[in-house]
């Protein structure tokens, strides 16, 4: 949800504060984006050298704790393989769970059936989205501290 991240960062802006930046802004990518809902962030400084000094000021690798639990929240089913196949499991019970409550008549072995053929689609969205962004498999990506969908 694009527009409640924008809202996020408004609400929380000391990583903004931090870099002492004039003005900042989102640039949310309507045509030729990679994935949808990709976006940057902007700001702008008086001069060219305090913008390059300002690069120095924030690391997203200690960003604001706000942040910080947002990203955690966000890559936490694709942490690694182990909790995508949890997430894949968790998400496909519930969906059969949901689909036996919409059609009463489904038989134990039917759910069962469904509860299956749900897994198998989740795990292939999930790859087949990784390699739509352009990751790989590497062991530093799936260990990568913020690397998100």
């Amino acid at each position: 949800d694009v527009d409640a991240y924008i809202n996020y960062m408004k609400e929380n802006t000391d990583a903004f504060k931090m870099i002492d930046s004039d003005v900042a802004g989102v640039c949310v990518v309507k045509t030729g984006n990679d994935y949808p809902g990709e976006m940057f962030v902007w700001n702008a400084f008086p001069s060219v050298e305090k913008a390059f000094m300002t690069s120095e000021l924030y690391d997203p690798m200690n960003a604001p704790k706000e942040f910080n639990k947002l990203r955690k929240l966000m890559v936490l089913p694709f942490k690694n393989i182990d909790n995508l196949t949890i997430f894949s499991i968790l998400v496909s019970v519930f969906f059969a769970l949901v689909g036996k409550l919409v059609m009463p008549s489904l038989t134990s072995s039917e759910v069962f059936i469904l509860f299956l053929f749900l897994v198998k689609g989740f795990i292939f969205i999930f790859f087949y989205m990784f390699f739509l962004t352009r990751r790989n498999f590497s062991e530093s990506n799936w260990n990568s501290k913020y690397d998100s969908f």
